[in-house]
């Protein structure tokens, strides 16, 4: 957060620590989703967290543990792409999708990214990812149920 302040050139107002601390403390892992995350772990398939985060948040989720749940950790903070990265005239940059792919190395065809964001299902299908739309745990599971992954 301090970032974004400097980056701004505006003075950090009194007491934004506390508030930005709070804020995280305060955030919870959806259990259920949790469960399905191990669950598809314990049968050999690679599970990634892919998320557009500032540099004090990732900090709070390694701290806090949130690595052990998955076999890889993309924050765009700390590879310096975003999903999707929009780019001059309405396009945008699906590297961070291919990025991930070479990480886990797998190909398009071998991944399936769950996101709520319409617009990063969006991308995630330009480069010819299977994808599903997160709208609650039980329909994701539903969703895993019916491609025969769970």
């Amino acid at each position: 957060m301090e970032d974004t302040f400097r980056h701004f050139g505006l003075e950090k107002p009194e007491g934004y620590a506390e508030v930005w601390g709070t804020t995280f403390e305060a955030a919870k892992y959806n259990e259920e989703v949790v469960e399905l995350i191990r669950e598809l772990r314990s049968r050999d398939y690679l599970v990634a967290a892919l998320s557009n985060l500032e540099p004090s948040r990732a900090r709070l989720l390694r701290d806090n543990g949130i690595v052990d749940m998955f076999d890889e950790i993309i924050f765009s903070c700390e590879v310096g792409l975003r999903k999707p990265d929009l780019l001059p005239m309405g396009l945008s940059s699906l590297e961070i999708f291919r990025y991930t792919m070479r990480v886990l190395g797998l190909k398009a065809e071998e991944c399936i990214f769950v996101d709520d964001n319409s617009n990063c299902i969006e991308a995630a299908i330009r480069v010819g990812i299977n994808t599903i739309l997160f709208t609650d745990e039980n329909q994701l599971k539903k969703q895993l149920l019916k491609r025969k992954i769970l």
